[in-house]
């Protein structure tokens, strides 16, 4: 299999993450389009942890570097 473009931009948390995981290529069709809403707990999780624990509950996580936003959304949390 061919290495793909980003593979040298991947840190070793970030590789840690991809193991176990199929590679999963499909194709898009003629006229792909992306919807996304409200993926906040699937990027989040509920609580602070690292990605290679979090992803285990939420894959789409992105661990602890999730948890550093700006405060201004903190209570969006909370309530």
């Amino acid at each position: 299999m061919a290495e793909r473009v980003w593979e040298k931009f991947l840190t070793e948390q970030d590789k840690a993450t991809l193991v176990g995981k199929a590679d999963r290529r499909i194709g898009f069709g003629e006229r792909p389009a992306l919807l996304l809403i409200d993926l906040y707990r699937w990027v989040f999780g509920d609580k602070p942890e690292a990605v290679t624990e979090a992803i285990k509950t939420w894959p789409g996580s992105c661990g602890l570097a999730g948890w550093k936003f700006p405060s201004f959304t903190s209570p969006a949390w909370t309530e």
